[in-house]
């Protein structure tokens, strides 16, 4: 009685298959097939034409509204299982047929997904006078001993028929078998693509219960370029087939790895070519497919064929073995050869996008369309508005780091004939590099200033809160060591203030229960520009009010409130957030700066107090001797006016 010359049930456990590669089982016994069908027409000197059905039997239960599978049987009119091919079946690790890749395990995929499998074959014995025999045999993992039923087949020999049938799918494999038919014949076609396109005298059939299903008539409807390309790496043939296939068939454009006729595995051709992420080809109608075969490829599949034993070196550290990256890369420049016309296509749409959006979003990168245009042409075309943005900031700060390191060249050159047209070419670049910040930053500074002019209106009869005006011009409860991105606005009303030391936003100038009354910090922002020193030699204090206030009084108005924080400073009562006391000496100079409209009675108390006009008669201003404090009184309005005049230029320039 034969015998497994092996432990199966350790053989089988530690085969190495996941539950989403469920079909491997099936595919190995298509592959088994085919083989046999290759080895008939070796030795059968008669005409036959090669057959392979994919018989599928379903229960009624579902799986994600497709019925679950209960048998597969792959039937075919190969050489059979002959006694070589027995002796063969027995021996793990076979090595019969090692000449056409065999590893002489993918039976074990059988019984890693199937709980039973039942072989019976019929055949012409062509070493025994052609004798017909049949034979059969189960294949379980309860029983390591298999029965070898053979005999003479006594009844009308038609043709040879070979059955695998693989029963009752072990449950953590079944949810991956459970496909539709069209799903099934494309996981056949992909898998086995390069064989079928050389062996298309082979049928291949699915029958799934009452419908059929041609292979080979999906890959004569779905083909619609073959193309054959032979090429060298490190004086290593390789072979590539481009392949363009209708949408139907193929449901996006890969690379696949072929090893003895089989795709090991794939990879989207998007992950090396990124203009090409969502294309079609042949005026939208395909997809396009590499097929890399070699040698080399096949020398170093896996047992399992389901990867590589070669190294992925992209740091070089495999001088003397041909690595997966030095392959991707020539495979890379084959496939753009191929793809040439569709490329520029693509890229051709992509520059324009990008043009667009640069013109209409961010005209700070235009000078990147001049020097960066080739980068740009290969953008994913697939990215939103936002990574968009992105990309291009990275290539920015990629070329301004290329730009800074040749000026940095242009320093230590030796070469004076060449040192005046590297000097210039390397300051121009510069120069549009700065150019694009600063109109970003204008841009930037127009968006504000709208801002600012909207938050002036009235909007379903209301006025803007302080916190409105505050937060644009300075984000509310920070310090300056807090706005870590060093947003702010500040330059609304003054340039200089953006430069101080210590900046504070709406934080008490002390501890809460210190001041029970007073609100500096409430509507104000603090300044301070003496870095490293105890004591400040200028303060600003900025109040501000929201649009269009009223009612203003001799105990309630901005003024007195921004001198009641200079009181308690220069009484050293005040501290910053971290607590460390403000130090201001005699000679301390404080600007006090009151953000405010000025209405009737606002005006009264600034006149009763003989405050001036300012020249252009929109606000007042006054000297406190006794403080050391110089007081403006500046109107909404006023802020806005000026905000714009210190930028027309620039703004007239831009056409903003």
């Amino acid at each position: 009685m034969p015998k497994m010359g092996f432990n199966l049930n350790g053989r089988v456990r530690n085969f190495n298959l996941t539950r989403n590669q469920s079909f491997m089982s099936v595919l190995e016994a298509v592959i088994n097939s085919i083989h046999s069908i290759e080895e008939r027409i070796e030795k059968d000197t008669e005409e036959f034409k090669g057959k392979i059905l994919i018989d599928i039997k379903r229960r009624d239960t579902l799986i994600e509204g497709i019925k679950e599978i209960k048998s597969i049987a792959i039937i075919d009119n190969g050489i059979g299982f002959t006694e070589n091919n027995m002796e063969s079946f027995l021996t793990a690790d076979s090595d019969y047929k090692s000449k056409i890749g065999g590893k002489g395990i993918g039976r074990f995929t059988w019984l890693k997904v199937f709980q039973n499998v039942f072989v019976e074959s019929i055949y012409k014995d062509f070493d025994e006078e052609k004798l017909i025999n049949r034979r059969t045999f189960s294949f379980t993992l309860n029983n390591d001993e298999i029965i070898d039923d053979l005999n003479i087949y006594h009844d009308e020999y038609v043709d040879n028929k070979t059955t695998i049938l693989l029963e009752n799918p072990i449950l953590d494999y079944n949810k991956g078998l459970c496909k539709n038919t069209v799903d099934i014949a494309n996981i056949i076609i992909e898998h086995y693509i390069e064989y079928l396109l050389a062996n298309s005298n082979i049928e291949i059939d699915i029958r799934d219960e009452s419908k059929t299903v041609s292979i080979n008539q999906l890959i004569i409807n779905g083909l619609i370029d073959s193309k054959e390309v032979e090429f060298n790496i490190d004086e290593i043939p390789f072979k590539i087939k481009h392949l363009l296939l209708k949408k139907d068939l193929q449901k996006n454009s890969y690379i696949y790895w072929a090893a003895n006729n089989r795709i090991v595995k794939k990879d989207k051709l998007d992950n090396y070519i990124n203009t090409i992420k969502g294309a079609t080809f042949h005026n939208g109608d395909a997809y396009y497919v590499a097929i890399l075969s070699s040698d080399y490829l096949d020398l170093n599949v896996s047992d399992n064929r389901l990867a590589f034993n070669i190294p992925n070196d992209d740091e070089g550290l495999f001088n003397n073995i041909l690595t997966l990256s030095q392959i991707i890369k020539s495979t890379k420049h084959r496939i753009q050869d191929y793809l040439r016309d569709e490329l520029n296509r693509l890229q051709d749409q992509n520059e324009n996008r990008v043009r667009k959006y640069i013109s209409s979003v961010a005209p700070e990168y235009q000078y990147l369309l001049k020097y960066k245009k080739d980068e740009i042409r290969t953008f994913d075309p697939t990215l939103n508005d936002d990574k968009l943005e992105l990309m291009l900031h990275k290539l920015e700060i990629e070329h301004t780091k290329n730009l800074l390191s040749a000026a940095k060249k242009v320093k230590t050159s030796s070469d004076i004939d060449g040192y005046k047209e590297l000097l210039e070419k390397t300051i121009k670049q510069l120069s549009e590099s700065n150019q694009a910040k600063l109109a970003k930053y204008i841009a930037h500074r127009r968006v504000i200033i709208d801002l600012f002019e909207d938050g002036l209106k009235i909007k379903d009869e209301k006025y803007q809160k302080e916190a409105y005006i505050h937060n644009l011009i300075y984000p509310m409860k920070l310090t300056n060591e807090e706005n870590i991105e060093n947003y702010h606005n500040l330059w609304l009303i003054d340039e200089r203030l953006a430069f101080c030391e210590y900046i504070a936003s709406d934080e008490s100038l002390k501890k809460r229960g210190d001041r029970p009354d007073l609100l500096f910090l409430d509507n104000s922002a603090a300044f301070s520009d003496e870095a490293g020193s105890d004591y400040y030699n200028t303060i600003s204090i900025v109040e501000l009010k929201r649009p269009m206030r009223k009612g203003y009084s001799n105990e309630d108005n901005p003024m007195d409130q921004m001198l009641r924080y200079v009181r308690k400073i220069r009484n050293k009562e005040a501290q910053t957030k971290t607590g460390r006391t403000i130090m201001a000496r005699d000679t301390t100079q404080f600007y006090l700066y009151a953000i405010c409209d000025i209405d009737k009675s606002l005006e009264e108390i600034l006149e009763s107090r003989d405050y001036k006009k300012t020249p252009d008669d929109r606000g007042y201003y006054m000297y406190h001797d006794k403080y050391k404090a110089y007081i403006e009184v500046v109107p909404l309005d006023k802020v806005l006016y000026n905000a714009k005049q210190r930028n027309r230029a620039f703004f007239l320039k831009l056409g903003l």
